[in-house]
């Protein structure tokens, strides 16, 4: 889901299903009609869907962000079935409503504006064993939110911090997926600063259109750990020669995911 918190300074994130988007009926005898909806939320819950069954789609249009004119679009959960089109062009499809599924489209012109589409499907098919006519209820919608980002030609798409306890102090285990999206290898280094001490990865490739898992252990000497009493968080940034600059908080004692 969305963090209810602030994860970086940097990469510009807009939710996208903050605001209402047009919805319309594929199949029945309801093909054809439309409304605008709010969105996360499920079609049952509109008068005279409740027993709706095939495919809908959502509808709204967006301003490309940043100067890059990359995106990255994160879906969080559409049920059950779900098919991507930008301006009318298929750009991805997902299946499976409780898991989420994210897209990279390079090369727009940053501040253009885009329609985007998602036809959703609740179907039964020969997809799951519980696609067929029973007590079981598949929903139909984008049931979770939509996210925009504006993201570097190669970008973090998620960083992992594991605090691990030891007699001599606080440590901590960072993992780090670099995705290039470029025509050409990254070359470069990661550098990484926690509660004020930096690190580097030096050396860094990552191949075209492939991504990288790097990671390192090291002493976390000056974290304090999380209470209730005393909610400690601590600063964590990462740098990477050619990306975007990222910032966001980690609390002791958990594994943080700031983009899953």
């Amino acid at each position: 889901m969305i963090r209810t918190f602030q994860t970086t300074t940097i990469r510009r994130q807009q939710e996208l299903t903050e605001h209402l988007w047009e919805f319309e009926a594929l199949e029945g005898d309801k093909a054809g009609e439309k409304r605008k909806v709010a969105l996360p939320s499920c079609v049952e819950c509109l008068p005279g869907y409740e027993n709706y069954r095939g495919k809908a789609a959502f509808r709204t249009d967006f301003t490309v962000p940043g100067e890059s004119g990359n995106i990255r679009l994160c879906f969080k959960g559409i049920s059950h079935t779900a098919e991507i089109y930008l301006d009318g062009t298929p750009a991805g499809s997902h299946y499976n409503a409780y898991t989420p599924f994210e897209l990279v489209i390079n090369g727009l012109a940053p501040g253009s504006i885009h329609r985007l589409e998602v036809t959703a499907d609740n179907s039964y098919s020969e997809k799951s064993a519980l696609h067929i006519p029973n007590d079981y209820e598949s929903y139909l919608g984008i049931t979770r939110p939509v996210l925009l980002e504006s993201v570097s030609d190669c970008f973090m798409e998620w960083v992992h911090i594991t605090p691990i306890w030891e007699a001599e102090g606080w440590k901590a285990r960072i993992e780090a997926s670099l995705r290039n999206t470029a025509a050409s290898p990254f070359c470069g280094k990661l550098e990484v600063s926690l509660c004020d001490a930096c690190f580097s990865i030096p050396d860094l490739t990552v191949p075209s259109g492939e991504c990288r898992v790097v990671g390192l252990q090291t002493d976390f000497l000056r974290a304090e750990a999380w209470s209730l009493r005393i909610p400690a968080l601590q600063r964590f940034g990462r740098f990477c020669t050619g990306m975007e600059r990222l910032w966001t908080t980690v609390w002791n004692g958990r594994v943080f995911e700031p983009w899953k």
